[in-house]
């Protein structure tokens, strides 16, 4: 992304996130030359990063969070904000992350089936870090 972003003006750029990580976790794999190609499905490792390693990473590239789906993230270019709280009334920028990861709707799916969504939820509400991770 970050290669991209500093060859091309963009207005929006949408990427997945790593749902399975909420906010405040932080989380993106480290890029490595030599390191294998990994297919998008496997289950042996997560891919794209978390939604608060992306707020803090396209903030400091001069974007701020829109929208979540399922499994992506819309961000815009900062300097457009105010066009987008012009065409619709309730919204204001910045956008709280965690409002947005809260109220995301996730879905089943193989990762879901592999890293269950209750583990998130352990991790948002459990307050002993031990009892969160076993």
């Amino acid at each position: 992304i970050d290669a991209a972003l500093a060859t091309i003006r963009v207005a929006v750029v949408i990427t997945h996130f790593a749902y399975q990580f909420p906010p405040p976790f932080r989380f993106a794999r480290l890029y490595s030359d030599g390191e294998q190609a990994m297919p998008d499905s496997s289950p042996d490792s997560f891919y794209s990063a978390s939604l608060a390693y992306y707020v803090e990473f396209f903030a400091s590239r001069g974007f701020l969070l829109f929208k979540l789906g399922a499994i992506d993230s819309v961000w815009i270019r900062a300097d457009l904000a105010d066009r987008f709280e012009a065409e619709e009334d309730d919204l204001r920028f910045p956008i709280d992350e965690w409002a947005c990861y809260l109220q995301t709707p996730f879905h089943q799916n193989a990762m879901t089936d592999w890293f269950p969504m209750s583990y998130a939820r352990d991790w948002l509400v459990e307050t002993d870090p031990y009892v969160a991770m076993q």
